[in-house]
């Protein structure tokens, strides 16, 4: 595994960043284990060798090599589904930066201080995916965040972002309403030629929002049943693929919600149930009706 300083200082910067679409991806197992295998040999954390090697860097910035040279040898090396700069992309080059930052201020060894390179890269705002622009070009990213959700357009590529990490992306009436008015924007969207679904934090969604059934009267949780059948409905017979990126608990409507999609891809954090059957409660708003060989 990645040494915990790192992975800690990383996730803290990813937490607090200001972005609210950002997601920060594990990297592969083969990376780890490679990363555990300098660690031992170094006896000590090496981030040059886990996030964005030094060399690798300096060989860039000096025009010593080509970046898509040097990402093509870590895939074809190492056997990573991307290269080393892609990885820093997704993450951020913001985010890495204050993570050699931190590192350099809590051990006070130099190795750590961020290359110039990634330095002007963030003074010139190159950070990444996020921003459309870091090593490599992504296009137009165009954002708009809604009380409850953001949506991300990013041609021919659109993320809805279940954003509410303080309550696991728990469900009620408002993400609903939201995520139906996202839905029919992004379907008319010409630009638009998949749409991607995923959580902020911890969870895709941990499911219903149990506080907003407190004193709900029979009427209003007709009204909530209704908006969420209506997602999924609109969901399962979308005129463009949907694919449910499912990050961390994925639970109860959470995971009939994806359930609706076309697609379901998990990350290695993933955790899938409907916890409500051990309540002798059935999960009947989708399961059923989503389920394989329904």
């Amino acid at each position: 595994m990645l040494p915990d300083s790192l992975q800690h200082l990383i996730r803290e910067e990813v937490k607090g960043h200001q972005h609210t679409g950002t997601t920060l991806p594990y990297l592969p197992s083969q990376l780890e284990t490679r990363v555990e295998h300098v660690h031992r040999r170094n006896r000590r954390p090496s981030l040059k060798r886990t996030i964005v090697r030094y060399d690798e860097l300096g060989a860039v910035g000096e025009g010593i090599a080509a970046r898509d040279d040097i990402d093509k040898a870590v895939r074809l090396g190492l056997g990573l589904p991307k290269g080393i700069f892609q990885y820093a992309d997704e993450i951020g080059i913001d985010v890495i930066v204050r993570a050699l930052e931190g590192l350099r201020e809590k051990t006070g060894w130099e190795e750590y201080e961020p290359d110039p390179l990634l330095r002007r890269m963030v003074e010139e705002g190159r950070l990444g995916v996020k921003t459309g622009k870091g090593f490599y070009e992504y296009g137009e990213v165009e954002e708009r965040k809604m009380k409850n959700i953001v949506v991300r357009v990013q041609p021919p590529i659109a993320w809805v972002v279940l954003n509410r990490p303080e309550k696991l992306n728990a469900i009620s009436v408002e993400p609903l309403k939201e995520l139906i008015r996202a839905l029919d924007e992004l379907e008319e969207d010409e630009r638009v030629r998949v749409v991607v679904l995923t959580g902020k934090g911890r969870a895709f969604s941990a499911g219903v929002d149990v506080q907003s059934f407190i004193g709900i009267t029979p009427v209003k949780a007709m009204i909530y049943s209704r908006k969420f059948q209506e997602v999924l409905f609109k969901i399962e017979y979308y005129t463009k693929p949907v694919i449910a990126a499912l990050n961390g608990f994925t639970l109860g409507g959470g995971l009939e919600l994806a359930m609706a999609a076309d697609f379901r891809i998990a990350s290695e954090t993933a955790m899938l149930g409907q916890p409500e059957i051990n309540l002798a409660s059935y999960p009947a708003l989708a399961a059923r009706r989503g389920s394989p060989g329904s």
